[in-house]
Order: C-alpha cells, then sequence, then structure tokens
C-alpha cells in the first residue's frame, strides 16, 4: 500500500516582488498574484515549492527556514541574497541557468538538507566561523560560475558532481 498523503496538498508558490523571502504575503499560486496567498505554515508544509521568479532580487530580512521536504527554485534571472541571516532549505534547492544565489556576508548559518543544484550563479565568500553553510545531501554543479566559503558536508553520504569545477576557499569539513 502507498500512501502520498504528504504532497497530495502540495503547492507552488511564487515571488511577488524584490521583498524579504521571509514574509509569507510576499508570495502567491499565481506568478503575478491574485491567486492564494501564502501563510506561514506554507513555509513548513512538505512537498511545498517556493519560486523566485525572474527579475525578481530578493534579500532575506529575517531568517527563513522551509521545512523538511520544502523545496526552493531560483529562476533564470531570479536572485537570493541570504545577507546575514539564517537560511535553511529542508527539500531540493535549485538554481536555473542565469538564477544567482549570492551571499557576501561572513555571518549567518545556511544549511541545506536535499540535494543543491546548481546550473546559474552561485557565490559565497564566507570564512569566518560565524558565517557557515551546511550540506546534507551533496551538491550538482552545473553553474556558469561559483565560489564557496566555508563548508561543512555532514550527516549522510554526499556526492559532488556536475560539469563545473568547485572552488573552496576556506575550510571544507567533512563529518
Amino acid at each position: 500500500f502507498l500512501s502520498f498523503s504528504n504532497f497530495c496538498n502540495a503547492t507552488t508558490f511564487y515571488s511577488q516582488g524584490s521583498v524579504t523571502p521571509s514574509t509569507a504575503g510576499n508570495w502567491n499560486t499565481i506568478r503575478g498574484g491574485g491567486g492564494t496567498t501564502a501563510v506561514a505554515g506554507d513555509f513548513t508544509a512538505a512537498g511545498n515549492l517556493f519560486v523566485i521568479q525572474n527579475s525578481h532580487s530578493m534579500t532575506m530580512s529575517a531568517a527563513w527556514t522551509l521545512g523538511t521536504a520544502v523545496n526552493l527554485k531560483i529562476e533564470s534571472g531570479g536572485t537570493l541574497d541570504p545577507s546575514n541571516k539564517a537560511l535553511t532549505v529542508g527539500g531540493t534547492t535549485t538554481i536555473d541557468a542565469s538564477g544567482t544565489y549570492t551571499d557576501g556576508s561572513n555571518t549567518g548559518v545556511n544549511e541545506f538538507t536535499g540535494l543543491v543544484t546548481i546550473n546559474g550563479s552561485w557565490s559565497t565568500s564566507n570564512s569566518t566561523s560565524t558565517g557557515r553553510y551546511f550540506f546534507d545531501a551533496g551538491i550538482t554543479n552545473n553553474a556558469t560560475s561559483s565560489a564557496f566559503g566555508t563548508a561543512t558536508f555532514q550527516t549522510n553520504d554526499q556526492t559532488l558532481g556536475g560539469t563545473t569545477p568547485f572552488i573552496f576557499s576556506d575550510v571544507i569539513t567533512v563529518t
């Protein structure tokens, strides 16, 4: 007997501008708005997908946690900057070609529980003990450009794969 109840009500939410992603009201089920606006509980509902749209540059002004099996996608032309805040993604993270993830801050703890797939641009410059990246399911790096700061690969067997070399500017820890 198979049960898919955890994902039957999965919803895709789209960013509604260059606003902070941690505010539920900044997400909607329709790209241009007019659908259902997200509520805080949607950030933890397994199977949900949060999509940062083309031309939207989202900078975090508060910690943002996407719960277990909640996924994040940065579309071509979209940008996410965690700034100096903590980001946790409990599902997969996908950065489309010409999508951008950039974090120039040396503070904030960021954890990616699911596989991170980079087809666009990834840049982190963290190089202190207060600015950390944790990966639990590996990285597929097909990026147009990528630079990694301090990183910890923890919890599970992981694969670093893809077509683009990995460049780490600081400490890598495997636990």
